[in-house]
């Protein structure tokens, strides 16, 4: 029972990551059309032009005289839909302010939290910005204060040296958002150091480079000078070819899944094949890993593993691949079922094989989507977005062909507003009502992801797009207290 459960969860999480690959594509390559489409033939694609890329710009100064701050690291963090689950599969983009505060940053279209770092004074974050393709957006500025509690720290590699240019990144683990939260970064200097101030907290800290695999730890600031260090192992890098085995022919894009034991992220869609079927993969950690490709028409029917040296680069290998088929339909409201559903992430997965099929891109302005590269199992689909509840339990079989016409139905569900007593600061979070069990898994991961905060002066909180049920809002506060009480939630908003 508990690993089927695992798996749903599992899958929820490697849908977004799948989807956010795709937008992160996006963001490093805004001068290059590497991003593939599909038709609603399965053994078809269409290459999409890319979006025209945007540019963010601002100034950084002290707040007490207005002072321009030189040297300051701005991060702009993704804040799509997933982004707090799989940080790694979005990145973060930092920039440096001038010798008179100001940045400037290129970025791909999309939806970005803003913050600003410097030593000695306390970050700040920006409302959340949504940049349209093409946009030029100036007056993005922050007004830095002095204070905080100082987070200092070396990265070196494994043979001792410093790393220079490496990104650090702290977030707050008790700040969850579907949509992202502001990373607090800084780059280290060539003696490997790096020193930013943070308000007191639970963070989690994390050291990248793009020559070496990533690491992550946890620290509880309280008030005194914290010493985070970090050593990174090199990373190791793959080229190779995706073919289609009955014909040898190049398969363009096609996505690559990276898994290996050591591997600290899901690897969904770490690369896309070109149109001559070739792909690059980097920062890959030791060990055996694991490649798997799935593309219009065409899949792996079981994985290509490669042993890989701790920094080793590997040329020349082929993934092979076999016919596969499409899934397809559309994502309505449940209210109105001629109405599509726009921004919905699908995937599928068949707990008896273990295999996970996923569309590269959300659903349309029309809510229609489509999976490509489907092996014959028969799947349980699921559909998770933004201002709605998600919706897991929708069955396919794919024996011997395309499955189309596939109806999804999504509802907004409900809110729940109340209050701590005594009012503070708490984390609030829905569980059900009961045990957990075959009968109610899929109802267990439509509420886990509902979360939201008490105010710390007035206790009020608001849940929003809750499922009906037996359920139960928890109240969770940092000195320990916690609190609960059961609800019933039908059709209408809960006070």
């Amino acid at each position: 029972m508990k690993r089927v459960i695992a798996v749903v969860a599992v899958v929820l999480v490697v849908i977004i990551a799948w989807w956010l690959r795709a937008h992160h594509r996006d963001t490093k390559q805004t001068a290059h059309d590497q991003d593939s489409a599909q038709q609603s033939s399965g053994d078809s694609h269409a290459r999409k032009g890319p979006q025209a890329p945007a540019t963010l710009s601002g100034r950084v100064t002290r707040k007490p005289d207005g002072a321009p701050v030189a040297n300051a690291t701005v991060s702009i963090a993704r804040a799509e839909l997933g982004a707090e689950f799989l940080p790694s599969q979005a990145p973060t983009l930092v920039t440096q302010t001038d010798a008179s505060g100001q940045w400037r940053q290129p970025i791909a279209p999309g939806t970005y939290i803003l913050a600003a770092t410097a030593p000695g004074l306390l970050p700040e974050a920006l409302p959340k910005l949504v940049v349209g393709e093409g946009e030029q957006r100036g007056g993005l500025d922050f007004a830095l204060e002095a204070g905080g509690t100082l987070v200092k720290g070396t990265v070196t590699d494994v043979g001792g040296g410093p790393i220079a240019g490496a990104r650090i990144t702290l977030k707050r683990s008790e700040d969850f958002s579907l949509t992202g939260q502001p990373d607090f970064a800084t780059l280290t200097g060539q003696d490997g150091t790096y020193q930013l101030q943070v308000r007191d907290g639970d963070y989690s800290v994390h050291a990248a480079h793009d020559d070496y695999t990533k690491a992550q730890k946890s620290i509880e600031v309280k008030g005194k000078p914290i010493t985070v260090d970090f050593t990174l192992v090199p990373g190791g890098s793959i080229k190779g070819r995706v073919i289609a085995r009955e014909s040898g022919k190049p398969v363009a894009g096609a996505w690559i899944d990276v898994r290996g034991k050591r591997s600290n992220s899901f690897g969904v869609g770490e690369a896309v094949s070109d149109d001559e079927g070739n792909f690059q993969l980097h920062s890959l950690a030791s060990g055996a890993i694991s490649l798997s490709a799935a593309g219009p028409g065409y899949a792996s029917s079981s994985p290509t593993v490669v042993e890989l040296g701790v920094g080793e680069q590997v040329d020349g290998i082929t993934i092979k691949v076999d016919h596969a088929y499409t899934i397809s339909g559309k994502v309505v409201d449940k209210r109105d079922k001629t109405k599509g559903v726009p921004a919905i992430l699908i995937g599928g997965f068949s707990i008896a094989s273990q295999q996970v099929a996923l569309a590269h891109e959300p659903t349309d302005k029309d809510g229609r989507f489509e999976i490509v590269g489907v092996r014959p199992a028969a799947y349980t689909l699921a559909a998770f977005g933004e201002g709605k509840v998600p919706d897991i339990g929708k069955t396919v079989e794919v024996v011997d062909k395309d499955i189309k016409d596939v109806v999804i139905e999504l509802e907004t569900g409900v809110s729940i507003s109340g209050r701590v007593e005594p009012p503070q600061a708490a984390q609030i979070a829905l569980r059900l009502d009961g045990e957990i069990g075959l009968a109610n898994m899929f109802q267990m991961a439509k509420v886990v992801m509902v979360r939201a905060k008490a105010d710390p002066q007035t206790g009020a909180f608001k849940l929003e797009h809750v499922p009906a049920g037996k359920l139960v809002v928890t109240a969770d506060t940092e000195d320990g207290a916690a609190g609960k009480t059961p609800v019933e939630i039908a059709e209408a908003d809960l006070a």
